[in-house]
Parts: C-alpha cells; sequence; structure tokens
C-alpha cells in the first residue's frame, strides 16, 4: 500500500511541473516545453518541441494540464495546420479542462491539428475552440469555412476519446484518405460537436472503417451533424451507434459524387435530423429513435443510385413527409426495404410516402399512427420515371382519414409489378392491387 501511494505521489508531482522531461511512467508534459496554458501566449511551438521530442525519445503520451493554449499556423511556414501529430504519439488532456485554441485572425484552410499519413495516434480528454466569432470573414461575413479543428487525412488506427469540437469555421472533424493513404480504423467515442459552422464531422473520399458512437450533436450545427459526400475513393464501413443527435432541420447525409457502401446507423437518438441518401449501397437502419418536425425535407430521403437499403425497427414521430424515394438522370434506386416501423404521424398536406421511379421497394409490416385529420393520399406513385416491383404489404394505418393511394397516377404502362395487400385502415382491410 505504502509503495503504491509513493507512485501516485511522483505522477502526480511529475504531471504539474517536475522539471524532468520524461518520466519511468512514460510521458512528457507541455509545461516542460514551455506552454503554460494560462498566459495567453502563443504555446504552438511549445507543444510540438513536446510531440517532437517524444517521437525522438520513444514515448507514446504527452500531456496537456488544466488550461488554455493557444496555436497558430505562424510556425508552420504556410502550411495548413497549427499542430501535427505524428506517428505511434498519443495527445492526453484533463477532460473539459484543457482547450486547445485557435489564435485570432488565422488564414483559411487552418486545421488546428492534423494527423496525416500517421499511425497509432490517440487523442483524448481535449477541447478543441475555433474561436470563429475572431476569423477572417468573407464578403457576407461568413467565416472562412475550411478552418477545422481536427483533419485526419490518411491515417491508421486512430482514437478520439472523450472530446470536444466546437466554434469552427468549418467542421469540428475531418476523416478522408489522401492519392498515397486511406484512412483506417478511426473510432470516435464520447465526443461532442456543436457551433460548427459547417459540419459536426465530414467524411471524405478515400477511407475503410469508421466508428462513431456515444456522441452528441448539438443544436448549432449549422449544416450536418455527420456529411460524408466523399468525391472519389474508397468509401467502405462506417458504422454509427448509440449517439444523441440534436442538430436541427438538418441530415444526416451518405454519398455524393462517389458510391459509399457498407453504413450501419442504429441505436441513435435524432431530434430534428433527417437521413439522406444520394449514392450508397448496402446500408442498413436499424433500431433509432427519430423525430423530425417542421422542415421542408423528409425523415428519410433517397435519390438517384442507391441500392440494398434497409430501414426497420426505427420509432419515428414526424410532421413532414416519412420517405421520398426518386430516381435522376444519374441512376434509380433499387432494393430498398421499410419494414417493421412504427411511426406517429402529423402530417399536414403532403402524402407520407412518395416514389418517383424505383425498383423492388418494398414497405411491408409498418404501424402508422395519426393524431389529426389528413386530407392527403398517404403514399403517391408519380412515375415520371419507370418503376417496377412495388409492394406495400401488411401495414396498418390507425386514425388515418384521407386516401390509401392516389389511384389516379397508377399507370400501368408505367409502374410494373405493383401489389398492395393486407393493408388495414382503421381495422378495414383495403383491397388487393395486383398489376403485373
Amino acid at each position: 500500500m505504502r509503495c503504491n501511494i509513493i507512485l501516485v505521489v511522483l505522477f502526480l508531482f511529475a504531471l504539474h511541473g517536475c522539471k524532468a522531461r520524461i518520466n519511468h511512467f512514460g510521458f512528457l508534459n507541455v509545461r516542460d516545453f514551455g506552454a503554460i496554458g494560462s498566459d495567453r501566449k502563443d504555446d504552438t511551438e511549445s507543444i510540438q518541441q513536446a510531440i517532437d521530442e517524444a517521437v525522438r525519445l520513444g514515448v507514446q503520451n504527452v500531456y496537456l494540464l488544466k488550461g488554455e493554449y493557444i496555436v497558430s499556423r505562424t510556425l508552420q511556414r504556410g502550411k495548413a495546420h497549427c499542430l501535427y501529430l505524428k506517428p505511434n504519439i498519443n495527445l492526453i488532456g484533463e477532460y473539459k479542462k484543457s482547450c486547445i485554441k485557435l489564435a485570432d485572425m488565422q488564414g483559411n484552410y487552418t486545421r488546428i491539428l492534423y494527423i496525416e499519413n500517421s499511425s497509432n495516434n490517440m487523442l483524448s480528454g481535449i477541447e478543441f475552440d475555433g474561436n470563429k466569432k475572431k476569423q477572417p470573414f468573407d464578403s457576407v461575413r461568413v467565416t472562412n469555412e475550411h478552418l477545422h479543428c481536427l483533419f485526419i487525412n490518411g491515417s491508421k488506427n486512430v482514437s478520439i476519446d472523450s472530446c470536444q469540437f466546437y466554434n469552427s469555421g468549418g467542421d469540428g472533424l475531418v476523416v478522408r484518405g489522401n492519392k498515397g493513404r486511406l484512412s483506417e480504423n478511426v473510432l470516435i467515442t464520447r465526443c461532442s460537436f456543436d457551433n460548427n459552422q459547417r459540419n459536426g464531422i465530414s467524411i471524405g473520399g478515400g477511407f475503410i472503417g469508421i466508428e462513431i458512437k456515444e456522441s452528441v450533436f448539438g443544436e448549432n450545427i449549422d449544416d450536418s451533424p455527420i456529411d460524408s459526400e466523399p468525391y472519389g475513393g474508397v468509401c467502405e464501413d462506417i458504422f454509427i451507434h448509440h449517439n444523441l443527435i440534436n442538430t436541427k432541420e438538418s441530415l444526416l447525409t451518405m454519398g455524393g459524387h462517389t458510391t459509399v457502401s457498407n453504413y450501419r446507423i442504429e441505436d441513435n437518438t435524432f431530434n430534428g435530423t433527417g437521413l439522406y441518401m444520394v449514392r450508397s449501397d448496402n446500408v442498413v437502419i436499424r433500431n433509432n429513435i427519430i423525430k423530425v418536425y417542421d422542415t421542408k425535407r423528409p425523415v428519410f430521403g433517397i435519390q438517384n443510385n442507391n441500392r440494398n437499403i434497409v430501414i426497420e425497427n426505427n420509432i419515428i414521430t414526424t410532421n413532414v413527409r416519412i420517405l421520398f424515394i426518386t430516381a435522376t438522370k444519374y441512376g434509380t434506386p433499387s432494393n430498398i426495404t421499410f419494414r417493421n416501423n412504427t411511426i406517429d404521424a402529423m402530417p399536414i398536406d403532403k402524402e407520407l410516402i412518395l416514389v418517383q421511379g424505383a425498383n423492388d421497394i418494398s414497405i411491408i409490416k409498418n404501424e402508422f399512427r395519426f393524431t389529426t385529420e389528413s386530407t392527403a393520399p398517404f403514399i403517391r406513385l408519380n412515375p415520371n420515371y419507370p418503376m417496377s416491383g412495388i409492394t406495400v404489404y401488411n401495414n396498418t394505418l390507425v386514425g388515418y382519414t384521407g386516401k390509401f393511394i392516389d389511384e389516379i397516377r397508377i399507370d400501368s404502362t408505367r409502374i410494373l409489378n405493383l401489389l398492395f395487400e393486407k393493408n388495414k385502415q382503421n381495422n378495414v382491410v383495403l383491397p388487393t392491387i395486383n398489376l403485373n
């Protein structure tokens, strides 16, 4: 017992200002390099020296004690980052007490911390403050949009734990690859994002394996809480689960200029955020609680060349369109399944489900509970583009007074293999519709 107490005392002594730059616990303290964190001076050089010294000595952990550390890009000879984390180095702070803040008036494309072509890094317990109100503005008084807090580029085995990302002129956190390397095995857990001018998390092209869990996305993110609209490259395997997403009138986006694949979105709570698929393949959206009100966007938007989408076992509350599936000149959605969902709907003047060109769509065993009357059709098939394989089977509508389907738009020359069967409206089994 006495030995353990001595070890703890030695650890705390070293952590709070021991002059030795390395000790038996295997860490460096940025204060030993001149980064005080309370004097409003620029700490960029001191923190970078601690990181570089850790590399030279083979030390893994660099600690930032409680304080606000100011960093800038002025010492980086025109490069886009303030701090540069190198392979096998962890940067560890005191949770909600250690803050790295961007200095005033930094140029566009500044990133507070850059992790590029690296591996085996961990960030823990650090606040990143983008200081966006003190950054340059463009002609319409909007902060330069590429001022990001953390930029991960072509790096592997990176863990971000219990960090906060806020006040960025751009994104809170960016993950992407580059021409030489993918980003692989990136874990983001127990983090928080808010007051970001663009996205909470942006995921660009060139990645395999990103997990985002147990994190909180605030109300004041201007664009998407999580945005995945890559321009190219491999874009595979994202698991988003057990997060609280409070961003209002926004979207979690999947796919952009290139197709993303193998996305799992499970056990999250969405308060105001819908989900939008542009180009995606093999997506599962399961066991989420989703509340979306008073927005022009649907709860689920699926357009262009999306394939193999399963939306199941979600609890949804909304007064907007639930499901919007549409083909465009760029592609046609196919193999879309919407099943076993429970929906509390307060419709206004729109159909809840709109399909405009698609193949192999299954809407099965859902329960829709309506709290207000509606005169709009429940489902509308609008064959702007040909569609086939539309199955609406064994759904239950409670409290709904409008038409189940807009029959006027059913056109057997544009819609093939249509089956409506065993659906109930207020305990009345609706007629079967079968177009082969």
